[in-house]
């Protein structure tokens, strides 16, 4: 359908009508029945406008301007029709970079929507007062409950995004795989923006948890919860039960009871590079060995329950850029269930939006259309608890 010049597609808009072509092609790329990399400007130009759009294109008028190619007599020129097809490209090219797979960060987080731009405060409510375990006597009322307020805050928000334009040169040279190249990189630069943020959060380099109005730093060695710990290299299933063990001893705030622990399940193991194939392998050892001190050797399955493995190369550089040796880096690694630990509040989803005309744009750039790609949102931890660190350092 797109090819020689685009004599097809203009023969299927002339017989059934630009906005019929154009539902066709924007369901034939959703569906991936068309690659973007198999799709050329200059063809949807040619099939759009026609030759005389493009001619008055390369005489510098643009399809929405001075000179609006919608009132050409040549039959069936939409450049509507044009401008959104381009647009839709331009929009699956950001979202193919931005969900491209490596990412890890929304594994780690649960994603909450929320119209407040400079954060909220979390009410939530304390159990009742009272251990609760003393009966009710046949014809005595019921204790009455007592709460106490209890409470996190999100930080502010913050926008990213970046604007790309479709310019004369562009379309009339072709220049396709440029145009799919700057999309791209706009939609894996937002990403990698919000990831670094992600894991920033996540290692404990950001430590945003404020609960009942003070700020915390996610990981700890004493207080009010511990969950970090250094020189414990991931070797083994028996690390994995060391931190199962040290989350579980932890006390949960929200009972009156302060020795009742919190309901921790591990579901995630984040390793960096170095360590991701000595995680797999105690994920699915068949066999393990227990030597015991009179050297009776007990052989069984592996002890440990499935966790999901994470890992990410781009979570090494951000530890080696906060300050951490590399060598140490190396050795970072998490295990919990980060996804009762952070949040990432989010305004809006990565979006992309076509630009209204724009007469001063088109008569003193060329450009045709312009796109803007953005994204608005914060991680944060809102309840450090169920997630431990380790390192060797």
């Amino acid at each position: 359908m797109l090819n020689r010049k685009g004599i097809a597609l203009r023969n299927l808009i002339e017989e059934h009508g630009a906005d019929h072509v154009q539902g066709v092609l924007l369901e034939a790329m959703e569906k991936g029945e068309i690659k973007l990399n198999d799709i050329s400007i200059l063809e949807l130009a040619y099939g759009f406008l026609g030759n005389d759009g493009i001619s008055k294109l390369a005489m510098g008028a643009a399809p929405r301007g001075g000179s609006q190619l919608l009132e050409s007599s040549a039959s069936g020129v939409d450049s509507t029709a044009f401008i959104n097809i381009t647009g839709q490209i331009i929009y699956n090219k950001v979202m193919e970079a931005y969900n491209a797979p490596g990412f890890i960060g929304d594994t780690l987080f649960t994603t909450m929507q929320s119209q407040f731009l400079d954060g909220e405060k979390i009410a939530g409510i304390t159990a009742v007062q009272g251990d609760g375990d003393d009966d009710i006597r046949e014809g005595m009322p019921y204790p009455e409950a007592a709460f106490g307020e209890d409470y996190v805050e999100s930080p502010a928000t913050k926008k990213k995004g970046m604007i790309l334009s479709l310019t004369r040169e562009t379309v009339l040279k072709d220049r396709t795989g440029v145009l799919m190249q700057r999309a791209g990189e706009i939609g894996t630069r937002i990403r990698i923006q919000k990831e670094k943020a992600q894991l920033r959060v996540a290692m404990g380099i950001t430590n945003n948890y404020k609960w009942k109005g003070t700020t915390y730093n996610t990981f700890l060695t004493s207080g009010n919860w511990i969950n970090d710990a250094s020189s414990q290299e991931l070797l083994d299933w028996t690390s994995i039960e060391n931190v199962f063990v040290q989350l579980s001893e932890i006390a949960n705030p929200d009972q009156p009871d302060s020795t009742e622990p919190i309901n921790v399940q591990m579901t995630h193991l984040f390793v960096m590079p170095h360590k991701y194939h000595t995680a797999m392998r105690i994920m699915n050892a068949t066999e393990v060995r227990a030597v015991s001190n009179t050297s009776n050797t007990t052989l069984s399955r592996s002890p440990i329950q499935p966790l999901e493995v994470v890992t990410s190369a781009l979570a090494l550089q951000v530890l080696i850029a906060s300050g951490v040796a590399a060598a140490d880096a190396k050795n970072y690694w998490f295990a919990g269930d980060p996804k009762r630990t952070f949040m990432y509040t989010e305004i809006w989803p990565v979006t992309v939006t076509q630009a209204p005309a724009n007469l001063e744009s088109e008569l003193e750039r060329d450009i045709i259309s312009r796109y803007k790609a953005s994204e608005r949102g914060v991680p944060w931890v809102y309840n450090p608890r169920y997630f431990a660190r380790r390192k060797v350092s």
